[in-house]
């Protein structure tokens, strides 16, 4: 439609539909989709693998104040040697 992705489209005559029966939007607009759902699983697995790394051991006495400063230089140091979680 106009450019419109369909399932945008299809998405808005559902929440049209809703809307007019007086249903909760709230509560449809909470719905995610499975990649959604697949994304946010794995930004939990990364972020849970992130913090249970023991942080101290990427500690260098040439790098400590300006990775200990900034948390993305620290994010980068420690995937950087570890290759990634």
């Amino acid at each position: 439609m106009n450019g419109i992705d369909q399932a945008i489209v299809e998405r808005a005559d559902r929440l049209g539909l809703l809307s007019a029966r007086g249903e909760d939007l709230v509560i449809a607009c909470a719905e995610i989709s499975k990649d959604e759902e697949e994304d946010l699983r794995l930004a939990e697995e990364t972020a849970r693998a992130f913090l249970a790394k023991d942080l101290r051991q990427y500690r260098t006495a040439a790098s400590d104040a300006e990775i200990w400063q900034d948390p993305q230089v620290l994010i980068q140091h420690v995937m950087a040697a570890t290759g990634g979680l």
